[in-house]
């Protein structure tokens, strides 16, 4: 049932099955949560990376309710207010404090993960970044002419795409993110210094959308599974209505 969604370690994420729980919840846009990165970053004076809770509850997330009375006066019962409140008790530390970083990673998940790493790398940049147009490497053998248009990383040339910088340090945690530290992530983590030495400025960073048609670096991304949002409680009501065994190890009924 849930095999697809295993790591390497053949273990699930508690913070993914987490914010499987609180769905249904707006999804937060790429601009969305760079607004929210600039407030917390705002917010964070020391530049410590973490907040405490009313750090956390002076930035505005991108959920609320706008209208909080029904037509007859009667107050609603705020669920994503109370919510907001949850999420800090749930993924704060012994210290009261949040990484917000890692809470922004955490809600880049997306249905497509493709579209999910993205919004992880512009919770990093600060910057909105999306896929350059890429068509397959050219056949060497074929007309150069029609071949021409194309780079050797199969990136179309001369397309105007935004320039993005990223560092080496804010790329590896966007590949590193709620995984453990097994052989395989340290394998892709090495094989990305590698490409980011390769085609990094004099500044130190590397341009987002070189790294996006790079052959071996748009596979890492392309391949990272913390960004792929996965709705488990479905995939168990589904598995309860298949086998009764399982609905029998259920104590409570899912609703």
């Amino acid at each position: 049932m849930f095999g697809r969604h295993l790591s390497e370690t053949k273990y699930i994420n508690w913070r993914t099955v987490l914010l499987s729980c609180v769905l249904p919840i707006p999804l937060p846009t790429q601009a969305q949560l760079i607004n929210t990165a600039k407030q917390y970053r705002n917010i964070d004076k020391d530049n410590t990376g973490k907040i405490d809770m009313a750090g956390y509850a002076q930035g505005d997330l991108w959920f609320g309710n706008d209208d909080l009375m029904t037509p007859d006066g009667t107050a609603k019962f705020d669920r994503l207010g109370h919510l907001k409140t949850t999420l800090f008790s749930l993924l704060c530390d012994e210290n009261y404090t949040i990484d917000y970083t890692d809470f922004l990673l955490l809600f880049s998940a997306d249905s497509e993960s493709g579209m999910g790493v993205l919004k992880a790398l512009a919770v990093m940049t600060g910057e909105q970044v999306e896929w350059p147009q890429y068509i397959e490497t050219p056949d060497p053998s074929k007309d150069v002419e029609q071949a021409s248009s194309h780079s050797t990383t199969g990136a179309v040339e001369n397309m105007p795409v935004k320039s993005a910088p990223i560092q080496l340090e804010q790329l590896l945690r966007v590949i590193s993110f709620n995984r453990m530290p097994t052989s395989s992530l340290k394998l892709v983590q090495e094989e990305m210094r590698g490409v980011f030495n390769e085609i990094q400025s004099q500044d130190g960073t590397a341009d987002i959308s070189t790294i996006l048609v790079h052959p071996k670096s748009r596979e890492i991304v392309l391949r990272t599974p913390s960004y792929q949002l996965v709705d488990y409680r479905a995939l168990l009501l589904e598995a309860i209505s298949q086998d009764t065994k399982i609905a029998e190890r259920v104590s409570q009924p899912l609703v």
